[in-house]
């Protein structure tokens, strides 16, 4: 439990660091000139695979994804970076407890059972609050089979990205539809959760 602290502790020193040495708002806009600049989408889903992976927001790549390439090809991209950037977070989580360790922090938070441990990785991913980047070392870190990580991942993030994707897309559009993606996309969530829970459980 001690290591595990410390590496939220240390990572949340280095975002913190990052901010004041040179500016997230910086970053980000010298991102958007170089993937402009470059027209390539490979650029972007290398820079959404490492930045997000080490707390570059997932709601700005998402946008962006969907102003620069279009809903569909934006999406795409934007599961490509998901793909990446959850495989160095899960890598991350996983090293950060021993066995041991984990299974005694999944005892403290009663995730004694497959269902309860899917639970978590679905709320983890689908409620807003918990940054993407620690989203990745918390699951990672009690020892969630890959598949299940990688699955919750993709497909909860993945109902979101293309909501978002949309929006980036339509943001400059003068009606009020592009914000019923919102509304699709719980409806969406409550299936991906049915859908997923009786895969992953049994």
């Amino acid at each position: 439990m001690k290591r595990f602290a410390s590496v939220l502790v240390l990572a949340a020193i280095a975002v913190v660091a990052f901010q004041y040495l040179f500016g997230w708002d910086e970053w980000i806009s010298r991102l958007e000139s170089w993937v402009r600049a470059t027209g390539n989408p490979w650029i972007f889903v290398f820079a959404m695979g490492v930045g997000c992976a080490f707390a570059l927001p997932l709601s700005f790549t998402y946008l962006y994804a969907g102003m620069a390439f279009g809903t569909l090809a934006g999406w795409s991209l934007s599961l490509a970076g998901l793909f990446i950037s959850g495989t160095v977070g899960f890598i991350m989580g996983r090293y950060v407890l021993d066995d041991v360790s984990a299974e005694k922090f999944r005892a403290k938070a009663k995730i004694n059972s497959k269902k309860n441990l899917y639970n978590l990785n679905f709320y983890v991913r689908a409620i807003p609050g918990i940054p993407y980047w620690m989203q990745n070392i918390i699951l990672g870190s009690v020892h969630t089979d890959f598949k299940m990580y990688t699955l919750s991942n993709m497909s909860v993030q993945g109902a979101i990205a293309l909501a978002m994707n949309y929006l980036g897309a339509s943001i400059g559009a003068d009606n009020s539809a592009k914000y019923w993606a919102f509304g699709i996309l719980i409806a969406v969530l409550v299936a991906v959760n049915r859908i997923l829970a009786k895969y992953c459980i049994h």
